[in-house]
């Protein structure tokens, strides 16, 4: 808290404007904000720090590392481990409680943990793939999130395991398929729910909520083995869920940066929608035979029907809470996608129709009901959705450089009217309110 405050606020008493007790008030509030900002502060600097300390140990064995012996190297191997260790058991002892000395010891012995094992490995020759690599090193490194309440440690877990799903379904598709990562996955989200306990409004809720958000459409996609097309329902049903959750109490007041699952939902049901106004994909699935009890026998479509449950679940919920009539489209847009799924089977041509139709529909609703609510955000996402569907009839019709670029200028202009006058609406609405 500054001098200058402090004196205005010693004049303020004097004068009688305040009285003691709420300058007092302010002088705490003050001191706890400046304690706040200066505690993000340290955090930073201290995860900063234990990473670049650890970055740079590496780099100076990594300098002269075919000089030294095997003993030696072995030495240096277990060595940033063995610091790590005991940085902890000085943090658990000395300085607990102090949330910088947590989270920069906890990642520099996270680091510590893969080092030491890739450096073991490349010493003794011991063959292996980075699947087995990332498990062995997640393992081990689970355990610091909760026993130094570090959530930077929880975000490297949770990067970790999401690489290692990728590596074990997707680098390596066809060789070792399997889903035990869930349990990993679902082993580091004690932390996240802790952090929705205790600090929901703190950076940390806000990262994790991404990570995981974006961790969850990445992983979905390893269930896909033979069916893939019922993973298309299944992510609807995702999007359909993240968008129900980031309109719900705990995420609804948030703004879009600190609500990814609103604005993931947003973006990903458009993005679904604008896929089904494409014929090809509809002519797609309609060729595949329809064996609806042999396909009971894949994941898939289990995946998709509880991931549709799940959300039309929490849609009735919804609608209990508040009235059906202030349910918008995009909350049940999961919906109207499986029925055109299942109809997409049968009547490609026409799902395509009304796919074009339902987009063009919500884009002109989305854009009015920016426009009337007066939100920036709102107004520009049912013009990225028009948008986007113009673009896409690109791809299948056969225009002219020239038809092409007067489309993409008329956007262009669309966008900056369609803002500008919403800008000059605010304005004039200001002007009104400080005259009034």
């Amino acid at each position: 808290m500054s001098k200058k405050i402090l004196k205005e606020l010693t004049e303020l008493v004097q004068a009688e404007v305040i009285d003691s007790p709420t300058a007092d008030r302010i002088k705490t509030y003050y001191a706890e904000n400046s304690e706040s900002g200066q505690s993000r502060l340290l955090l930073v600097f201290s995860f900063l720090g234990a990473a670049l300390c650890g970055l740079g140990i590496i780099l100076l064995l990594a300098h002269n590392w075919d000089n030294f012996a095997r003993p030696v190297k072995t030495f240096l191997a277990f060595l940033p481990l063995v610091i790590g260790q005991v940085v902890v058991g000085y943090v658990l002892l000395q300085q607990k409680g102090q949330r910088a000395w947590q989270e920069g010891a906890a990642v520099f012995l996270f680091l510590a943990i893969g080092a030491s094992i890739s450096l073991v490995s490349q010493v003794y020759n011991i063959p292996g793939k980075i699947s087995s690599f990332m498990l062995t090193w997640m393992l081990l490194g689970l355990p610091l999130m909760y026993l130094l309440r570090s959530s930077f440690a929880s975000l490297f877990f949770i990067a970790g395991v999401t690489y290692y799903a990728c590596e074990v379904n997707y680098f390596t598709y066809g060789e070792n398929i399997h889903h035990w990562f869930w349990l990993l996955f679902a082993a580091g989200g004690y932390h996240y729910y802790q952090l929705l306990r205790d600090k929901p409004d703190s950076n940390f809720f806000n990262l994790h909520s991404w990570t995981y958000a974006i961790s969850l459409i990445i992983l979905l996609g390893t269930f896909i083995i033979r069916t893939e097309e019922y993973m298309v329902v299944a992510y609807m049903s995702l999007f359909g869920l993240y968008y129900i959750a980031g309109n719900s109490p705990l995420f609804g007041e948030r703004s879009l940066a600190a609500n990814p699952f609103k604005l993931l939902g947003m973006l990903g049901t458009g993005f679904m929608f604008i896929v089904g106004t494409f014929e090809d994909v509809w002519i797609d699935f309609s060729q595949k035979k329809w064996l609806l009890m042999e396909d009971l026998a894949e994941p898939e479509i289990w995946v998709a029907l509880v991931l549709t449950l799940v959300a039309l679940g929490s849609l009735i919920r919804t609608i209990g809470q508040k009235s059906l009539l202030k349910l918008q489209p995009i909350d049940y847009a999961f919906l109207i996608f499986a029925v055109l799924f299942v109809a997409g089977r049968f009547f490609p041509g026409t799902v395509t129709i009304i796919s074009n139709i339902l987009v063009l529909a919500a884009g002109i609703a989305i854009i009015r009901r920016g426009s009337l609510h007066n939100d920036l955000g709102t107004l520009n996402f049912g013009l990225l959705l028009i948008s986007a569907l113009i673009i896409s009839r690109f791809f299948d019709r056969d225009l002219s450089f020239l038809m092409r670029g007067i489309i993409f200028i008329a956007l262009g202009a669309g966008f900056f009217l369609a803002n500008y006058q919403l800008l000059q609406r605010r304005k004039k609405a200001l002007k009104t309110e400080d005259h009034g």
